[in-house]
């Protein structure tokens, strides 16, 4: 869903209430699911390359997932392009820059929140959502 909307969804009652009203506004292709599935395997590969173990675990949460699906369906609109195009487009970026991802230290930063003070799925996602469009549109600090 966060593909197709192009920033990061929370999936709650409100939304698949949303969903099940209008369902036709929220269909996906079955091609567009078999090219996420190809891309994250392709991902999972990369990443634990270099991260190992912990690459799974920051891959399989839904929030990481949420906020890169986000970003993968911003860069795909704003570059008017396909997804097959998207996703070897956004695999090649992160190829090249896999160690700049810092999962490790991303891992520990979001340890350290007050869960008193942020809610931590917001924050993990607009975190994620942001860091992944910032290196798909090359903007860095």
């Amino acid at each position: 869903m966060s593909f197709g909307r192009a920033k990061p969804v929370t999936i709650n009652s409100q939304v698949l209430s949303k969903v099940n009203d209008k369902v036709e506004d929220y269909l996906v292709e079955y091609e567009d699911i078999v090219l996420l599935c190809k891309f994250l395997s392709k991902l999972d590969s990369l990443l634990y390359k270099t991260y190992k173990e912990i690459s799974v675990m920051w891959l399989g949460r839904e929030i990481i997932l949420t906020g890169l699906c986000g970003a993968i369906g911003n860069y795909r609109n704003k570059n008017k392009l396909s997804s097959s195009q998207v996703f070897e487009y956004v695999y090649e970026i992160i190829s090249k820059s896999s160690t700049s991802l810092n999962i490790n230290e991303f891992d520990n930063a979001r340890k350290n929140l007050l869960l008193s003070k942020v809610n931590i799925g917001q924050v993990t996602k607009k975190a994620v959502y942001s860091g992944f469009n910032d290196l798909f549109f090359n903007k860095t600090n």
